[in-house]
């Protein structure tokens, strides 16, 4: 996850008024010195940066742009501030990914509108996290930190002092399935403070922020939240290389599977966003697959060739011919929902469930079972050897908004179904 920051002014007119490569319109404005509010604590990495841009900016401009901290409520307090402003193109706000996406998921009430109060300018950074640990904790690698975590629970506090930073916890914790308790800060200097003390046993931060403590040995950095290893930090691993990553998928309509250039246009949106392909499922219905078996064959070969994992949903529901399932390309065998409903009460459906699990376990499938809704159906399905589930016992269905408000709580929407 990176920390993403956004150069905005109060709605009506600011963006016109600022344009960095318009020269003509820098004739008219400014006439007069600029604030630009940060919404969190001087030192954070967005005050830093901050700083440096409004350095730039006065040389550029000829005119003072004055940095205001107006921290507190996760940027909520100078956003609001911001958003109050008058309309004059003197008020900037220096936003990120809390005030403008996250925060309207975490507070009940923001004190503004992350969309009709402003007019965005310009994106301006991407900034890593890092996950850090005091420079003489025993813990030296996030496989001690969940080693530390399983064997005493409730011991190992992380320390965040952003809404990123929180973020990147509970993707952690579901990557690792733990339940890693937050101490939140206000400040990266709390959060340090908190970590060198001994008050939490490990801190997340932005790299900007983490490398004079890290220069100094006072923090050592363990992974970091980007795609590649960060240019500042070459010898620390990505979270991804450590096997610490979550996986996404996605349903493909027969529509959609015929498309003509599916493979590649499909990979270059989920590279567009910084997203491996290695990491995402895509799940094709047994009809789609087996309406015209060898032109689907030649799509999922060059779904994979791409790099993505393919699921069969809703098996049991087509007439898949097992010697073509045997030779497709497939990693996941998604059981029909109607084959898992009272299955530890219904005869045949119990033999159905368990001819497919023991089909998918010789083919080296992972199964994972659609409609779980009672303990009694998870305890069936997890004796036979189903891996993964989902259904209305782990969660009910949620609109699109509230998945980021579930991440950010760590709770997650399916589950992987692990003995005891």
């Amino acid at each position: 996850m990176r920390r993403r920051t956004l150069l905005a002014a109060p709605l009506m007119g600011a963006a016109a008024a600022f344009g960095l490569g318009r020269p003509a319109r820098a004739q008219a404005w400014p006439t007069r010195p600029v604030r630009i509010i940060v919404p969190y604590a001087a030192g954070q990495a967005s005050d830093l940066f901050a700083r440096r841009f409004a350095e730039l900016f006065q040389q550029r401009f000829n005119r003072p742009f004055v940095v205001e901290n107006r921290a507190g409520a996760g940027g909520n307090i100078g956003a609001s501030a911001v958003a109050r402003a008058d309309p004059d193109g003197y008020t900037l706000l220096w936003g990120t990914n809390a005030t403008h996406a996250a925060n309207e998921f975490l507070f009940s009430s923001l004190g503004f509108d992350p969309v009709n109060d402003f007019e965005p300018i310009a994106g301006v950074l991407r900034l890593g996290m890092v996950l850090s640990v005091s420079g003489s904790s025993d813990l030296r690698s996030p496989a001690q930190i969940i080693a530390a975590a399983r064997a005493r629970p409730g011991d190992v506090n992380i320390g965040v002092p952003s809404t990123t930073a929180r973020g990147v916890l509970a993707l952690f914790n579901q990557a690792a399935q733990l339940d890693l308790a937050q101490v939140v800060y206000t400040s990266s200097g709390q959060a340090l403070v908190g970590v060198l003390r001994g008050d939490v046993q490990a801190m997340i931060d932005t790299i900007a922020a983490s490398l004079s403590p890290i220069r100094s040995s006072q923090i050592l950095p363990l992974a970091v939240s980007l795609a590649q290893r960060a240019e500042s930090l070459p010898e620390t691993p990505t979270f991804r290389e450590l096997g610490i990553d979550l996986e996404v998928g996605f349903n493909l309509s027969p529509r959609q599977f015929w498309q003509p250039d599916l493979a590649r246009r499909i990979q270059r949106e989920f590279r567009s966003g910084g997203v491996d392909p290695d990491k995402v499922l895509v799940e094709v219905t047994e009809t789609s697959a087996m309406m015209d078996p060898e032109r689907a064959q030649r799509i999922l070969d060059e779904l994979t060739e791409a790099g993505f994992a393919i699921a069969i949903d809703d098996f049991g529901t087509g007439y898949s011919s097992l010697s073509r399932l045997r030779h497709m390309p497939v990693r996941v065998l998604k059981i029909d929902r109607s084959f898992v409903a009272n299955v530890h009460n219904d005869r045949q459906a119990a033999s159905i469930v368990s001819a497919f699990l023991e089909l998918a376990n010789g083919l080296d499938l992972v199964t994972l079972a659609e409609g779980i809704e009672t303990e009694e159906e998870l305890t069936f399905l997890r004796e036979r050897g189903c891996k993964l589930g989902q259904g209305f016992y782990f969660s009910k269905p949620v609109p699109p908004e509230e998945i980021i408000a579930y991440s950010f709580g760590g709770i997650p929407s399916a589950a992987g179904l692990r003995s005891a």
